[in-house]
């Protein structure tokens, strides 16, 4: 995001073409990275992570998402070869 903003204030890429980046990280990427990340420390289920892409459904789980001090994401968070996408809570 940092990029995207820097580009737009050296006039490097037009107003409309901003505005759709700024859309796609807002309503795609960011609950996509925060389903993750919420799964990963056990927050949430795997049945709730269709309930991120609602607005603001997020902001309850703040505090967990951006201080919770744990930074430590299993590896079973990310994909790999023949295991799990998304890991289930313990």
């Amino acid at each position: 995001m940092a990029i995207l903003v820097t580009l737009a204030c050296y006039n490097q890429i037009n107003p409309i073409f901003f505005a759709l980046l700024m859309m796609i990280y807002a309503f795609i990427y960011h609950p996509t990275i925060s389903r993750i990340r919420l799964l990963a420390i056990g927050t949430i289920r795997k049945k709730d992570f269709t309930k991120t892409y609602i607005p603001f459904w997020n902001s309850k789980y703040f505090t967990q998402l951006f201080f919770n001090g744990k930074y430590d994401i299993p590896k079973s968070a990310f994909i790999m070869p023949g295991g799990n996408a998304f890991p289930t809570p313990s």
